[in-house]
This record gives C-alpha cells, sequence and structure tokens, in this order.
C-alpha cells in the first residue's frame, strides 16, 4: 500500500510540475483591440480559471486533456484546447472573438456537433519541430458567419508572437502550411 501510495504521489507531482504555462491575449477581430474581462473557464469541469485584463492578457497552467471557454457578454464564446511540446514561454498567443449584437443566448456545453472547427500548427523558427503548438478553437455557426461579414477577410483566429519587449526578427513560431 505504501508503495503504490508512494507512486500515485510521484506520478501526480511529475504532472503538475510539467504543466506548462501558457500566456494569452484576446482581442476584438473587428478592431484588434484588446477584450478586457472575459471569463476563462475549463469546459469540463467548469472551474473558473480566471478573467483577462485590460490588456485582454491572462497566463493559465496547461491541462493537457482540457478545453478552454472564453466567454464575455456581446461575443461568441471560444473553445480551445492546445497541444504544446516545449513550447517558449517567452512567446503569447493570440486570439480573436467575434462581437455579438446581443448578448449570447445559446448553450454553453461543449458538443462538438455545433461547433465549427478550425486548426493551427505552429512550429519554432530556430528549432523546428522540438518546440511547436497545435491549437484547436471551436466556434459556433453563427460566430463564423458574423466574423466573415464583420472583416470580410480568410480566417485567421490565433497568431503566435514575441512579448513586445523582446526582438520580432528571431526566435518566433510560424504557422505551418497545409
Amino acid at each position: 500500500m505504501k508503495t503504490l501510495y508512494i507512486t500515485l504521489t510521484f506520478l501526480l507531482t511529475s504532472l503538475a510540475l510539467s504543466a506548462q504555462t501558457v500566456h494569452v491575449k484576446l482581442v476584438d477581430c473587428s478592431t484588434l483591440k484588446p477584450v478586457s474581462g472575459v471569463k476563462i473557464k475549463s469546459a469540463h469541469d467548469h472551474d473558473l480559471i480566471t478573467f483577462s485584463n485590460d490588456s485582454g492578457y491572462f497566463a493559465f497552467k496547461l491541462k493537457h486533456t482540457d478545453t478552454i471557454l472564453f466567454q464575455k457578454d456581446y461575443y461568441y464564446p471560444v473553445y480551445m484546447s492546445m497541444a504544446l511540446h516545449n513550447f517558449d514561454s517567452t512567446h503569447i498567443i493570440q486570439i480573436q472573438l467575434t462581437p455579438s449584437a446581443t448578448i449570447y443566448a445559446g448553450s454553453n456545453k461543449f458538443e462538438k456537433s455545433n461547433l465549427q472547427m478550425f486548426e493551427y500548427e505552429f512550429t519554432h523558427s530556430e528549432t523546428g519541430d522540438n518546440s511547436n503548438a497545435k491549437i484547436t478553437l471551436f466556434q459556433t455557426h453563427d460566430a463564423v458567419k458574423a466574423q466573415q461579414m464583420q472583416t470580410e477577410k480568410p480566417f485567421k483566429f490565433v497568431t503566435v508572437d514575441v512579448f513586445t519587449h523582446l526582438p520580432k526578427a528571431k526566435n518566433q513560431y510560424i504557422q505551418k502550411k497545409e
């Protein structure tokens, strides 16, 4: 019994220590201005993680099996899951939110059948596949239509940028071509 307890404690400690801090900035898709006060919570266990600050920024420890929900009045909800491998935490993931004319009244239950999926894969410019990020966003179909009408641009909901105090020419993540 003692061996089982020690083994479980070791495994749980290893998982907690390997959790990666992820930095995210949320912006309005039509103005590209930061969106503050966005509620960020786990879509699976419904735990509140945090709120975005005045710069649209927040950071959290990634649970590898979780899907994150971004939710704010007068914006369509967005669900995000990600798989990171040696992701450089000096980078920030920027996600665009789509404004809604009304408070979104749809279900906040995570059901893939009701959502449109967008996948993005990024690799590091210097280390290649040794450092990468796969980010999957799920949005409602009405959010996708609203964004098409507002931006009149091809979809690009996610970018990965270097923090502003670092040089941008080196050390960047590049989106993989399909």
